[in-house]
Formats: C-alpha cells, structure tokens, sequence
C-alpha cells in the first residue's frame, strides 16, 4: 500500500514524499534518501519501499528533494530553475526535516525505529543527516559518494567564470544549469560536510553496498567509508558484475537477480539491528 504526503518546509518549499506500508503502525520505519538526478519515483525506489514494507514490523518513506527538478511529470525534469538553485545544505536540511516529522508524528519515543537508506549523492546526505541526529537507529549506503566535490579545477574554474555549470541528462537529453551557490556551498561547508568524518563519528550500525563494476561513483570510495567507520559496528558487500544502478533503468519494468541480492542484504541487515534493539531493551 502506497500513500503520498507533502511537507512543508521551514525554507517555505515542498517536499512531496510516499509512504509504503503503514508507518503509524509499523515498529521500523527506513527513509530512502535518492542521489543527483534522482527522484523517490526513479527506477527501483518504489519496487524498494514495497520490498520493505513486506517484512513485518516495517514501512518505507521516500521522498523529492524540493530542488531536485521533477515537478508533477515524473519521466521528465519539468523544474530546471529549481535544480539550478538546488545545495547540499538544502537537501541536508530538507532530509533532516523530515526525519524529525516521523519521529514526532509517529511517536519514536515508543520503541519505534528511523533508519536511512541513501543512494549515491543521497547516500553522502544520508551519512551526514544519521551522524547529526541521535534518533537514527542505523543506515545502509548505496554506492556511495565520500565527497561532493566531483569537478577539476579547471571545471570550476569554468563554473566560476560562466555562473553554471551544465549537467547533461542521459535518459532525457535534458541540458540543466547548476548555478554557482551550489559549489560555494560546498566549499564553504567542506569540514561539515566530509563524509568521512561522519562515517567516522557515526556511533550506530551501517552497511555499505557497492557495484564492483560502478564507473559513476567507483567502489573505491564505498571502501574509503568503509576504512574510516566503526570496524565493529561497520559492513560493506561488493556486488559482482553490477553497476552504480544494479542493472536498473528507468522506467524499471523488471526486476533482476543482483537487485533482489542487494534488497536482501539490506533488509536483513535492518531486520537484524532491529531485533538488536529489542533485545537490548
């Protein structure tokens, strides 16, 4: 069962969200964070919030990054103004805001459960959000990105002098504009924004999963994370023969083996650090 709310933010913009399962019931609720040209409807997300809601106890709520592009279409980018003016502060702030939407609406002072669950650019959102707010029970990345800084120094130089930087959509040939507050942001921010460091400071249970054969975002840098986190709190499975989408396009149509491996990896390790947590209480 999939339900669909908006949030409205304190920066006065809309995140539309859909919820899977029934999360006021549910013990475990996993928020599914999307990455850099991504939306809570692109390929295996709603396949992955049905998924989870299957397993007892659990619920699944993903969201759209207010600037993320996608308006009411969700085969196209219809907003470029917005994605132009999107920031890693925004989304930070956006996710941040929504995590404490559950645990207020839904009363996880009760022995209810949040945990994460990013995928690349939305997995280093995701690390940084868990390590910020104490009442994340855990978190799995999805090809993960350790830095936002993803351009040369001759790229942003170009950034710097145009005022944008151009980003090519595969799937749709859109051309979109980032505009040059998103690179200050991350200049700016760069210390509180290190996702090693959060990896480090993260105190709680994480799982890495990455695609052995991943040209967006390399496995290396899933195994940077891994090297800097807990050893004993820290897990990280490397995919064969798979890629930064686990063979996924979209619109997804059909599942596949590796999809299903990596869905079951990360909901038995969620499954897992729940009845943890019951046990301990």
């Amino acid at each position: 069962m999939k339900n669909s709310f908006c949030l409205r933010t304190v920066e006065n913009n809309e995140i539309s969200c859909s919820a899977f399962g029934k999360p006021d019931e549910s013990d475990d609720i996993v928020i599914l964070v999307h990455g850099f040209k991504g939306f809570k409807d692109w390929g295996f997300f709603p396949y992955l919030g049905e998924r989870i809601a299957q397993r007892r106890g659990f619920s699944a709520i993903s969201l759209n990054f207010s600037h993320n592009g996608i308006g009411n279409d969700p085969l196209t980018f219809s907003e470029p103004e917005k994605f132009a003016k999107n920031t890693i502060s925004l989304e930070l702030s956006e996710l941040r805001q929504l995590i404490n939407y559950c645990s207020e609406t839904y009363s996880t002072n009760k022995g209810k459960r949040i945990h994460l669950l990013g995928h690349s650019r939305g997995a280093g959102v995701a690390i940084l959000a868990a390590n910020r707010e104490r009442v994340i029970t855990s978190a799995v990345l999805w090809a993960p990105v350790m830095t936002f800084m993803r351009w040369t120094r001759r790229q942003t130089t170009s950034w710097r002098k145009e005022g944008y930087m151009e980003v090519v959509n595969s799937r749709t040939g859109q051309v979109m504009q980032m505009d040059i507050p998103f690179l200050e942001d991350v200049e700016k921010n760069r210390e509180s924004f290190d996702i090693l460091k959060a990896a480090k400071e993260f105190s709680r249970p994480l799982a890495i999963i990455h695609g052995e054969n991943d040209l967006a975002v390399k496995p290396s840098e899933g195994l940077e994370i891994f090297k800097s986190a807990n050893p004993d709190m820290t897990e990280i499975h490397l995919i064969e023969r798979t890629g930064h989408t686990f063979d996924v396009v979209h619109p997804m149509t059909e599942t596949n083996g590796k999809l299903e491996k990596i869905i079951k990896l990360t909901v038995d390790f969620f499954e897992k650090i729940a009845k943890g947590t019951k046990n301990d209480n």
